[in-house]
């Protein structure tokens, strides 16, 4: 296999080799949930959508995509499940929502300008990536309500809030200020690639398109 044929999966390999070392580490530390396990599973072939996708539309993408999706399965999976960073770090979450309010948004970007969107105005196209990747946080944040219904899952951390607003008679503390605070990070980490994005049109738009275009 030549390197023109190996770079699309090189961040597959590299990633995925990191996602290996989680699963081991988090098996070695007496990891015992099986949903951990399953997503961990998971996160081996995420960063594969890519070049694959790519395969079967004849189209390849660029790497840069590869390696979005490869620093989301990192931060979301790996070190969320197998690390625990959750434990020693409570505001993890909302780095998780801010990190994929950005990458989400130039994912979307990529999709966009692949679909014949690059003609459009620079509003259009930012107010499609905006909205885009609202939606994507929105359908996250219900999956995480349904996975609140697996035996030990509480994604949404709603009995930990419940549990405190008990134990300090605060009862004003609303079980959903999780949900709400983690689509306000998602905005804040989408306007960031906003401004990235305008930042770059004012420079001629070279560094985009380097990154994101064939």
């Amino acid at each position: 296999m030549n390197n023109k044929k190996l770079s699309p999966w090189l961040p597959t390999i590299i990633f995925g080799a990191a996602t290996v070392v989680s699963i081991i580490y988090y098996a070695a530390s007496g990891g015992r949930q099986a949903t951990s396990y399953l997503q961990l599973a998971i996160a081996l072939v995420v960063p594969a959508i890519v070049p694959v996708f790519g395969i079967i539309t004849k189209k390849p993408y660029p790497p840069a995509l590869s390696i979005i999706f490869g620093v989301l399965v990192l931060l979301g999976l790996d070190f969320a499940k197998a690390f625990r960073f959750y434990s020693f770090f409570p505001e993890y979450d909302k780095v998780l929502h801010t990190v994929f309010g950005l990458v989400g948004s130039a994912i979307i970007y990529m999709f966009i300008v692949r679909w014949g969107g690059d003609k459009m105005s620079d509003v259009g196209i930012m107010l499609l990536v905006f909205l885009g990747v609202m939606g994507l946080g929105a359908i996250w944040e219900m999956i995480e309500y349904y996975c609140s219904f697996i035996p030990g899952e509480d994604p949404q951390g709603v009995w930990g809030v419940i549990d405190a607003a008990i134990s300090s008679g605060e009862r004003g503390l609303n079980p959903l200020y999780d949900t709400i605070e983690d689509l306000f990070v998602t905005v804040i980490g989408s306007f960031a690639f906003i401004i990235c994005y305008l930042a770059d049109k004012l420079r001629g738009g070279k560094i985009f398109k380097k990154l994101f275009t064939i």
